[in-house]
């Protein structure tokens, strides 16, 4: 918390430069996604949020991906449309632009996973733990498809209350 409080005006110029590049998001999202949340929100209300939008799609299904993912589908902050140049909020442009795609990747991810653990490449249990991540986060995302994101915002704040810490 200390850290984005410091950090928190310096956020605009540092997403209106290139000194945090796609690179660096993976990383400060698995090790601290409280802090590159309002990173990724100053980077969505840019005019060129392609390579941010890429980075979010193609995330492992980790925990930090996931409160991050939360806390942007909470997020009602109003930035441009890509597609109409109209406002919209970060939850929807989210949902709409993210969401789909992350799960595709999350679930390639996860064979890819079972994979390694069949072949005994690996001795961890990332599947397991990817599974039930992907398999908590569903909540949200039927509620991110079947409302609009700003409709679904008290489902998805009921679900997070529901959840344990």
């Amino acid at each position: 918390v200390v850290r984005v409080q410091v950090l928190g005006p310096l956020i605009p110029q540092l997403t209106a430069t290139p000194i945090i590049t796609s690179h660096d998001l993976p990383s400060l999202i698995a090790h601290n996604p409280t802090l590159a949340h309002p990173i990724l929100v100053a980077l969505l209300s840019q005019p060129s949020i392609e390579t941010a939008l890429d980075v979010l799609r193609r995330l492992p299904p980790t925990l930090p991906t996931f409160d991050l993912l939360g806390r942007l589908l909470r997020d009602s902050t109003v930035i441009t449309d890509i597609t109409t140049g109209g406002r919209t909020t970060v939850a929807d442009l989210v949902c709409s632009e993210v969401l789909g795609w992350f799960l595709h990747e999350a679930i390639q991810w996860l064979d890819t996973a079972e994979e390694d653990e069949r072949a005994g490449n690996i001795s961890d249990d990332r599947f397991a733990q990817g599974v039930q991540n992907v398999r908590s986060f569903q909540y949200t995302f039927v509620e991110c498809v079947t409302y609009p994101a700003s409709a679904a915002l008290p489902f998805l704040q009921r679900s997070d209350q529901a959840q344990p810490r």
